[in-house]
């Protein structure tokens, strides 16, 4: 049947498993663009739920193409060297012609290379395709499944007892067309070689809605220019897939107008994905990303270097030496929390524009301590005879100082200092 087609060699089912060398999940939707009688398709829908794979088929050979359609298989186009799509393929499983192999390939690699998602390629060719690669073709071919890091396994008598016969020696390609590579594509475009050449605090001020003044940030901080570009990109790609979401769905109402609300689908064309991206989504995500870059940019060395600066760092540091005296264990190791403020084991504090910067205690039984000591050097509260014998002056140092004051502790350290 059909043997005056000389590139007619139907799939058989042992060389299709040897083919997708064990794999059992092949599921989504799966191209097949030399599709014959459709031997691979029943194979793919025999691995797994009929329910769980959507095959789309192409055959030139229009007797064959009518077989594929009788028997309710989905045939999308003729010649698969012409076919052009906007669909995502999971998987493209071809048994392409013998006789131009490496045409049906390199379109294969090429529909993948276009596709937003991954996709792999199982392939079954003439060995002599990639053997000897005589042609120019052949080389690009070669070079390209080289590029993707493509298993290639040589199987010979695939078809010795085939539906229809022959001793070509074959190879079974196997290929993952990933996308890993999109996201450092879009990377390696940021143009960082322009670092430095711009003013570090006017950049933060106009892409971060910063919290710091320009003048704050003199030098050039190459990584923090760094961080703002790719902030700014990610941005940019958020607020692209935004706009990219609302013109398909102002195209979609306009196009369902024109039609009378009608469609082939009879009703009124509607989206795959039933909530859409609003503003709100993609402030948030703003937000998030905004959020996100202040903290990498303030764990940068150079920035707290900068933010610190020396009349803060000085007026910290002398608290924490002076808690450090009541307790050896208090560090001063500071960690970024949020925008401008900074935290330790024993207080927070945050900066101001204004000049200002508050503190918070995390430990109020030191802070008693501290303030404690203080009021008996400066002779500010009553002393330790006035705290034993008069009940309105105990009363005044547990009202300031809790409860602790009173005990031995505060006042043998009141008293020893």
């Amino acid at each position: 049947m059909f043997t005056e087609n000389k590139d007619f060699y139907p799939t058989p089912r042992d060389l299709f498993y040897k083919l997708i060398d064990g794999n059992r999940y092949i599921v989504g939707r799966i191209l097949e663009p030399s599709a014959g009688k459709g031997d691979l398709i029943k194979y793919i829908k025999d691995l797994n739920r009929r329910d769980s794979v959507r095959v789309d088929a192409i055959e030139k050979d229009e007797r064959l193409a009518s077989m594929l359609m009788s028997e309710g298989f989905h045939v999308v186009w003729g010649d698969f060297l012409t076919y052009e799509t906007f669909k995502e393929y999971d998987y493209i499983i071809m048994n392409p012609p013998f006789s131009n192999g490496v045409d049906h390939v390199l379109k294969a690699l090429e529909l993948a290379e276009k596709q937003i998602s991954r996709c792999e390629i199982y392939a079954i060719i003439n060995k002599e395709t990639l053997t000897n690669a005589y042609s120019n073709k052949r080389k690009e071919l070669l070079r390209k499944l080289g590029e993707h890091k493509a298993e290639i396994r040589y199987v010979q008598g695939a078809f010795a007892d085939a539906e229809r016969r022959t001793d070509v020696e074959v190879a079974l390609i196997h290929v993952k067309v990933e996308k890993a590579g999109a996201g450092k594509s879009i990377y390696d475009k940021i143009p960082f070689t322009n670092i430095g050449e711009k003013d570090s605090g006017a950049e933060l001020s106009t892409a971060l809605s910063t919290f710091v003044k320009p003048s704050e940030l003199q030098a050039k901080l190459n990584d923090i220019e760094r961080l703002v570009l790719e902030y700014e990109t990610a941005c940019d790609l958020a607020k692209k897939a935004y706009k990219a979401i609302r013109d398909k769905e102002a195209f979609i109402r306009y196009i369902n107008t024109v039609n009378g609300g009608k469609s082939a689908y009879g009703g009124k064309l509607t989206y795959v994905v039933p909530k859409s991206f609003t503003v709100n989504d993609l402030n948030e995500e703003l937000d998030r990303l905004r959020r996100g870059y202040w903290q990498l940019i303030l764990d940068t060395d150079d920035f707290k270097a900068m933010l610190i600066n020396d009349d803060v760092r000085n007026f910290i540091n002398d608290i924490i030496k002076a808690f450090q005296l009541l307790d050896p264990s208090v560090t001063g190791e500071f960690t970024s929390i949020n925008n401008q403020e900074f935290e330790c084991d024993i207080l927070r504090f945050k900066m101001f524009l204004n000049g200002n910067v508050h503190v918070w205690f995390k430990n109020e039984r030191l802070l008693n301590k501290l303030n404690y000591l203080c009021g008996s050097h400066f002779n500010w509260i009553p002393s330790e005879d006035e705290i034993k014998t008069d009940n309105k002056a105990r009363e005044f140092v547990v009202k300031e100082f809790g409860a602790e004051a009173v005990t031995d502790g505060f006042i043998e350290m009141g008293a020893a200092e």
